[in-house]
Parts: C-alpha cells; sequence; structure tokens
C-alpha cells in the first residue's frame, strides 16, 4: 500500500537513455515510397454472423457507427455507437453474446462517448461515458460502477488491475487542463492508482469552439502497441513507449517543436510495428481561418494531411503509401481511426460488405471467394493485418 502511495505522488520518470534520440524533421518535404500491403503484412478475414437479433449498423444513414472494440485469441468485441449495443463473438466470428443496458437507471449508461473496454482475463465489458464507466460480464449482467465525471478523455485497457486514463483539453470548461494528463485507475473503484511523469506544461485541444459548433480534428494522441502503448500527444515534442510494466522510454522526437509556430503543426500516432512508425501530421486553422465548409460532420480545423513512416532498422523516413493488392487496381489502405486492442505489430477493423463487393474485380483468389459468399445486407466483416 506504502508502494502505491508513493508512486501515486511521485509519478514514474521516463527512462533515461544514453544515446541520442532519433530526431524527426515534420517541415521537410521526404520521397515518396509506395508498398504493397501484402508483401509486408499478412491479412485474415471473418465473417460475423448475422441474425436477426445480431444486426450491426455498419455505417447507417441515421448517424450510428458499429466499432470494433477489441480482438483477443479467443473474442471479437464490437459495439453500436449511437444504439449502445454491445456484441461479443468467438474468433470464428460466432455470437456468443449481446446487450443492450442504454437507459437513465444507475445500473445503465446514457450513451457510449468514451468506448468500449474488453478485459478478457477477468470477462469484464467497460462501458465508458462522462458520467461514470459501467462494468458488465460478458452476457450483459450489471456488476459495479466506477464514479468517473469526467467529460473529455480517452480510456484504454491497461493490464488486469488498472485502466490507462488519458484527461484530454476541455475547450468548455473552465478549469486549467492537467499537467499531467496520463495515469492509471483501479478497475475495482476506478481511484487513481499511478500519475505518470510526462509533464505538459502547455497544452492544445484538438478542438475549436466555432459559433455553436465544436470543430475536431481525427488525430491520436496514444495507440495499443500489443500490451504497451505509443504515447503521441500533440502538446508534446517527444514520442513515449509505455510499456506493461509502466515504464516509460522516449522514442522519438519532433522538430521544429510544437510551441515554434501559430497555427500550430501537430503530430499523432497513426500505426507502430517492430519495423516502422507511421505519423500523421497536420496543421490546426486558427479560429479566424475557419470557413463555413468546415462546419459540417467530417470537418475539422486542420489542414490537409500528411503522413511520413520512420524505419527503426535504417532510420529512413518516407512519405509511404501502403496499397492493396485484393482491391482493384490496387487502392490505398489506410487504418480504422479507433484505436483497436489487438497483438502487437496487428491492427484490425470492420469493413463494410457493399464497398468491399465493389472494389474487388473477377471474385479470382482468396479474399475475391470469401467476399463473393457474403450477402449485401450481412454484419460487416473483420479485417486482421498482422505485419510480418
Amino acid at each position: 500500500m506504502l508502494a502505491i502511495i508513493l508512486l501515486s505522488s511521485q509519478g514514474i520518470s521516463p527512462q533515461t537513455k544514453t544515446h541520442e534520440l532519433p530526431v524527426i524533421d515534420i517541415s521537410k518535404k521526404y520521397p515518396s515510397k509506395k508498398v504493397i500491403l501484402q508483401d509486408i503484412a499478412e491479412m485474415e478475414h471473418i465473417r460475423l454472423e448475422t441474425t436477426d437479433d445480431v444486426l450491426m449498423s455498419g455505417v447507417a444513414p441515421d448517424g450510428d457507427v458499429s466499432i470494433l472494440a477489441a480482438i483477443t485469441d479467443r473474442y471479437i468485441v464490437t459495439y453500436e455507437l449511437r444504439r449502445g449495443e454491445i456484441f461479443i463473438f468467438n474468433r470464428k466470428g460466432e455470437i456468443v453474446s449481446h446487450f443492450n443496458h442504454k437507459g437513465p437507471s444507475d445500473q445503465e449508461y446514457f450513451n457510449i462517448t468514451s468506448g468500449v473496454i474488453f478485459d478478457e482475463k477477468n470477462e469484464e465489458i467497460f462501458v465508458c461515458n462522462n458520467r461514470n464507466i459501467q462494468v458488465y460480464s460478458l452476457n450483459g449482467k450489471y456488476k459495479r460502477t466506477l464514479k468517473f465525471a469526467n467529460l473529455k478523455y480517452e480510456i484504454y485497457n491497461f493490464d488486469d488491475e488498472t485502466l490507462l486514463v488519458y484527461d484530454e483539453v476541455d475547450i468548455l470548461s473552465s478549469n486549467a487542463p492537467k499537467k499531467n494528463p496520463y495515469r492509471l485507475i483501479s478497475k475495482e473503484d476506478g481511484n487513481t492508482v499511478v500519475v505518470f511523469d510526462i509533464s505538459l506544461p502547455k497544452r492544445y485541444s484538438m478542438e475549436i469552439l466555432y459559433d455553436k459548433w465544436i470543430l475536431t480534428t481525427s488525430l491520436l494522441n496514444n495507440i495499443y502497441y500489443g500490451k504497451d502503448f505509443v504515447i503521441t500527444d500533440i502538446s508534446s515534442d517527444t514520442m513515449y513507449l509505455l510499456s506493461n510494466e509502466r515504464e516509460l522510454t522516449p522514442l522519438l522526437v519532433r522538430k521544429p517543436s510544437v510551441h515554434a509556430s501559430e497555427p500550430r503543426t501537430v503530430w499523432s500516432i497513426y500505426f507502430m510495428t517492430d519495423k516502422f512508425v507511421w505519423i500523421k501530421i497536420q496543421t490546426l486553422k486558427n479560429l479566424s481561418d475557419i470557413k463555413s465548409s468546415d462546419i459540417k460532420p467530417m470537418g475539422g480545423p486542420g489542414s490537409p494531411s500528411k503522413y511520413l513512416v520512420y524505419e527503426f532498422e535504417t532510420g529512413e523516413i518516407s512519405d509511404m503509401s501502403f496499397y492493396n493488392s485484393d482491391h482493384v487496381k490496387g487502392g490505398g489502405w489506410g487504418l480504422p481511426f479507433n484505436p483497436v486492442m489487438t497483438a502487437k505489430n496487428t491492427t484490425a477493423a470492420l469493413d463494410p460488405v457493399h464497398s468491399s463487393k465493389e472494389a474487388v474485380l473477377n471474385y479470382i483468389g482468396d479474399f475475391a471467394k470469401f467476399i463473393g459468399m457474403l450477402d449485401y445486407d450481412e454484419n460487416p466483416y473483420v479485417t486482421i493485418t498482422k505485419f510480418k
């Protein structure tokens, strides 16, 4: 208990490194590089069971979206953003259970604002919103509530006992943003266990308040890297690796500094493997530069983005594009927006059947045969991409 108190009060300091960290100049123009996805990765496609009771929205006209929450060796977990339905499938895509406890009572969730977390070992589902975190069994039985009144946060499954919380900048709040926004909380009661020593004295928001609209960008501060995490806060010039053993190690440094110019050019993490890290670069607009065309559901206060790939072994930096040869003319490949809990060097996404059928030519090859078996009105299927 004394050790936990000391860690909570002092934080955990980043490990020191004797060698100089790699520096990425995000203002430079780097050579283009084209990579065929199938040359460096293996892809697996899983058909999800579809019945009258197990019917996902995909991307529906009413604004609902099906989101992939987690993939483990045994389970696939998805949820419906607006409807609140949660589905648990086995790894063959067969339904194990599903439930919907959206409602006003103390044992229900009003909405799902910050995602769904799956704890396989404890067989628990955490439904996160801005009032609290509700915990259920795999069949939807209510277990407990973690009191967690926080409007803006990202949350992740960290280990058997704790969740990783990132406190975002809330532009509607009069309170100063936290200088140390990364912490671990208990899965049992929601209390803070550890505050990490990632100090950010000056913090920026991904959002801009414009009249009655909040404009946001599609940037990520943190992603899963197996059981570890990559932290690339938009307010920091350093990228960190946070291990499952709670060790914090600097990975990369950017220049020029995020604090050096206005409007700010920020970076965010897109994906990382043992061989490379994929980074998104975007310049955020000033409020005076916002136009009416930015006021749309998928709009945001950002200029067009660019993506850079840093290769660890060679130190090479390139403007790399990935192409999926399973699609007609090798269409471009991008990652899912939401961080998905998967194995190391692996990412996964829900793919709609109708768009995949349109992208496949002549139904030749294993992927095309898989798509050919699916009906247009089936649930989205899961694509797992594992990098070699």
